[in-house]
């Protein structure tokens, strides 16, 4: 028996060689991600938007004993996200598995966030994946593979991350569809809900210990693992999470009161 998403021909996906889109790559999670590929021997179109920093990240990945595509790009321009794919086309012919990692966070209430901040958010954190997906999907065969760095915030907000949580539920929205809709093309597709991952992006956050931060070289390992055998969902840390999931959509008004006292939201310092 498999978990429903996961399909025979997905198990024990051998990493060496495989071609991997991955955006996002040149720091936190994703330069973690590459790094981990490139060990396993992987080919991995590297995309970000600091191309001095993917250069230095893809010698990496090849003296790891992987092969890196430095391929600047800003996931929020359609049109360089389709050079994204055309370039990793023209180099390797074909496309194995796409990690939509590129985001961006906001701390900040409400009202106090300006709606060109919602929008820049919504187009980063979910468009850019939607965009990735459609400029992928027509070179993407059966045993293909799309995974999405998505966070607990796209099952649950917390104060001060309304934009934020806002474009994750939207991406957890078109994780689950594509993912229904894929599976009858032999194509697998992943959502990564993962808590607080210590990277730049939230170094200036403070969190309570019941929210400790994960490293990212942990929330890299949980993308390997969901390469080498596909789920739905797979969440980070695995055991907190799901848990911190569940509470929350069994009895969201007590878990609002139980929670508020332990300031999820964070501090920033």
């Amino acid at each position: 028996m498999t978990e429903a998403g996961e399909t025979s021909y997905h198990r024990g996906v051998n990493l060496s060689e495989r071609v991997i889109v991955l955006t996002g790559a040149s720091s936190g999670i994703g330069r973690a991600t590459a790094l981990a590929l490139g060990r396993r021997g992987a080919r991995i179109a590297l995309a970000a938007r600091r191309e001095p920093l993917l250069q230095t990240l893809a010698d990496e990945v090849f003296r790891a004993g992987g092969e890196g595509l430095v391929a600047p790009t800003d996931v929020a321009d359609d049109h360089q996200v389709r050079q994204l794919v055309q370039a990793t086309i023209d180099r390797w012919g074909h496309i194995d598995v796409v990690i939509g990692n590129a985001g961006i966070w906001h701390h900040g209430a409400i009202e106090e966030t300006g709606p060109d901040l919602w929008e820049k958010i919504m187009r980063i954190d979910y468009l850019s994946n939607v965009s990735l997906t459609l400029a992928a999907l027509p070179f993407m065969t059966h045993g293909g593979h799309f995974i999405f760095m998505n966070s607990l915030d796209g099952k649950r907000g917390v104060p001060a991350e309304g934009a934020y949580a806002a474009a994750k539920h939207a991406l957890t929205g078109f994780t689950g569809v594509a993912r229904q809709e894929l599976a009858e093309r032999g194509i697998a597709v992943t959502g990564i809900h993962a808590g607080r991952v210590d990277t730049a992006m939230i170094e200036r956050l403070d969190v309570p210990s019941v929210q400790r931060k994960t490293s990212a070289e942990t929330a890299a390992k949980a993308v390997i693992s969901a390469i080498r055998r596909p789920r739905p969902e797979v969440y980070v840390p695995a055991v907190r999470g799901r848990l911190y999931v569940w509470f929350s959509t069994l009895t969201p008004g007590f878990a609002d009161r139980l929670l508020r006292p332990l300031h999820l939201e964070g501090r920033m310092g």
